[in-house]
């Protein structure tokens, strides 16, 4: 069953975009993107990349740093290769908490 475990503050979004979490022994990307947070897989399924540290575009979505496959951040497609594709999780503010539902 789904559970929401504490992530982040937003002080800690107020120098960086993105965060790499461990929640519930899951790694997860934590991303600030124009006020709204998103949370995905933080590995890139074609070689391991780490999307926490990849480059954020308009969409939005994330670029891999490694090889460069670029994912949806709010549906999880991959938009190079249709058939990949990462998981997303809710995200939800409370106060000056930000939440993960994993």
């Amino acid at each position: 069953m789904a559970a929401w475990h504490s992530a982040a503050t937003l002080d800690d979004f107020k120098a960086a975009k993105s965060k790499y979490l461990d929640l519930a022994g899951k790694e997860i990307a934590l991303f600030h993107i124009e006020g709204t947070f998103y949370a995905t897989d933080n590995f890139c399924p074609h070689r391991g990349g780490p999307l926490f540290r990849g480059h954020v575009e308009p969409g939005p979505s994330v670029r891999c740093p490694l090889h460069g496959w670029a994912f949806d951040i709010e549906s999880g497609k991959c938009l190079n290769m249709p058939q990949a594709k990462i998981s997303t999780f809710p995200v939800e503010i409370r106060g000056e908490e930000v939440f993960v539902q994993i």
